[in-house]
């Protein structure tokens, strides 16, 4: 009997499994998973606005860049705090979203 518990007829099918060079799914995620998060995404907004006088000349230009993150907390979190109170419903308003960056832009980096 095997005194590990683990079930052999499990392993891959490939020789080369548990050598140092054969990657597998978990090598990958132990690197990854303090990176990841769960249900967040990044945006980069870009936005442009001018000024204008009374006779429609542009007076001034202005360019902003903004990064913006959708995190997992919903704006009305549930008892559990991920799901959102009324999900899909009316009033359900979805993910927050988190400014992590802003800045002002000049013409040349357009």
């Amino acid at each position: 009997k095997d005194s590990t518990r683990l079930e052999q007829t499990l392993k891959p099918s490939s020789k080369a499994w548990g050598a140092p060079g054969f990657l597998t799914q978990g090598d990958v995620m132990q690197v990854l998973g303090p990176v990841l998060s769960a249900r967040s995404d990044s945006f980069v907004i870009r936005s442009y606005g001018e000024a204008t006088g009374s006779d429609g000349e542009v007076l001034a230009k202005a360019w902003c860049e903004a990064v913006v993150q959708r995190m997992p907390a919903p704006v009305e979190p549930g008892e559990g705090g991920l799901e959102p109170v009324k999900m899909g419903g009316k009033g359900d308003f979805g993910r927050r979203f988190s400014v992590v960056s802003f800045r002002w832009l000049k013409a040349g980096e357009i």
